[in-house]
């Protein structure tokens, strides 16, 4: 018998683990694009790192949470949320806007 919180741990940690693939390949794609284009104007390169910065801010945090939720905080049922949680969307959000610029 499963407890109540196997599907809400178990979506976080898959999240996590796609979240850190992905930003994997954001930094590759990244030092892909500094390296093979040194001509692009400054203003591009620019936005390529900002874009990169924020989701790292957003990785860092999101790692944060999950280590207070899952070894500061074990076995003990959040009733509050995280203070990493609440800048994780911004970041994430400013990151999406930008990119969709």
């Amino acid at each position: 018998m499963s407890t109540s919180l196997d599907s809400t741990n178990g979506v976080w940690l898959v999240s996590l683990l796609l979240e850190t693939l992905l930003y994997g390949i954001g930094v590759l794609q990244t030092w892909i694009y500094i390296a093979s284009r040194p001509t692009d104007v400054a203003p591009v390169k620019w936005t390529v790192l900002v874009v990169l910065a924020l989701e790292t801010i957003q990785v860092v945090l999101f790692f944060h949470s999950s280590y207070l939720r899952f070894v500061e905080r074990f076995g003990q049922i959040q009733l509050d949320l995280i203070w990493a949680d609440s800048l994780q969307l911004p970041a994430a959000y400013l990151s999406a806007f930008i990119v969709q610029l």
